[in-house]
């Protein structure tokens, strides 16, 4: 078992940048998608203009 943590904190050791790098990256990419999920969530006329409102189909279709 000691053998296996001594490995393991060196590899983190050897790659803290890239490990820092990629946590940075996505608690900023987090922070932007919070930021605009009000937004993309809530419909509004242009996207209801855009996708307008169709019959429902079943899925598969029960036409034989």
């Amino acid at each position: 078992m000691q053998a296996f943590m001594t490995e393991f904190s060196h590899t983190l050791r050897r790659l803290r940048g890239q490990v820092i790098g990629w946590g940075i990256g996505l608690a900023l990419y987090g922070l932007l998608m919070g930021g605009i999920y009000s937004t993309l969530s809530r419909p509004s006329s242009a996207w209801k203009r855009c996708w307008p409102a169709t019959r429902r189909r079943s899925w598969p279709s029960s036409a034989t």
